[in-house]
């Protein structure tokens, strides 16, 4: 595997009497897709709080490409390389699809705000510019509108959207918090083809998903979490197989009955 791009180490965070995170260890190897699957409240939103700089860990380190990014501010983390996405659709209210996406270039502007104010020639032709690479993003990522208010499009456009504003900061690492939530089988799979692409151009990506297929087909490794705790690591095959795994999602081993993605992926004839 690749050089160590995102190195977790004893990374640990209490709410009170609770532990979200629990002395986690993950490595994220440059330049692959690293799923994160487990049951609703394992902690990976937290995780992923912790290594964006959203929660200071009480425990334990984040290193990126070495450096330690535990302590610092999201606006920090973003600027070393670092975006993501959330479980939740955090769009801006009342701009449009393009703009969101400018937006999200924000961090890595040159102008300064005094010639953004007098409009100097070098700011017309870096306005210009991000408005091509943001009607660029926005094809890449399959959606067509450009004018109309992010807020009114479907459940699943707003979903590429993010994603392409999250694309416009220039990352190394992209985090993304249940990409497909409110999508159908057809945007899933597109939604793992560019996932894909952008692995495919050096990108590193850490995939959070309940989308068991978008796992299998299109991470490279996974980590499942329960309770706080990595529960298993592996290929995402390996973790499904894994007897601890299945336990943590049926409530005992080799029953998928209740899980109806469980009992789709163990039928599907793709299925080694």
């Amino acid at each position: 595997m690749s050089d160590a791009l995102l190195t977790i180490e004893g990374l640990t965070k209490r709410f009170g009497g609770v532990t979200a995170v629990n002395g986690v260890d993950m490595v994220v190897p440059q330049g692959t897709v690293m799923g994160l699957m487990g049951p609703n409240g394992a902690g990976k939103t937290s995780l992923v709080n912790l290594v964006t700089g959203f929660y200071t860990p009480d425990e334990g380190s984040v290193l990126f490409e070495g450096d330690e990014m535990a302590g610092l501010a999201p606006h920090q983390i973003s600027r070393r390389g670092i975006t993501r996405t959330y479980q939740n659709v955090r769009l801006l209210s009342g701009f449009s699809v393009l703009e969101q996406v400018v937006a999200g270039m924000y961090a890595s502007r040159k102008a300064s705000s005094l010639s953004s104010l007098v409009m100097w020639p070098g700011e017309r032709r870096e306005r210009r510019e991000c408005l091509e690479r943001a009607d660029a993003l926005l094809t890449r990522v399959g959606v067509t509108e450009r004018r109309e208010l992010a807020e009114t499009l479907p459940y699943g456009t707003q979903r590429r959207v993010e994603i392409a504003r999250a694309l416009a900061t220039d990352p190394r690492l992209v985090l993304l918090d249940e990409p497909t939530a409110g999508m159908n089988r057809e945007e899933s799979v597109a939604v793992g083809e560019l996932i894909r692409s952008v692995r495919d151009q050096g990108l590193t990506v850490l995939v959070v998903e309940h989308n068991m297929r978008l796992i299998l087909d299109y991470c490279d490794a996974a980590y499942v979490m329960s309770f706080g705790e990595v529960l298993s690591h592996g290929t995402p095959q390996e973790c499904v197989d894994d007897p601890a795994v299945q336990k943590a999602y049926f409530g005992k081993e080799n029953d998928a009955s209740g899980i109806p993605a469980l009992r789709e992926l163990r039928s599907d004839p793709r299925r080694p």
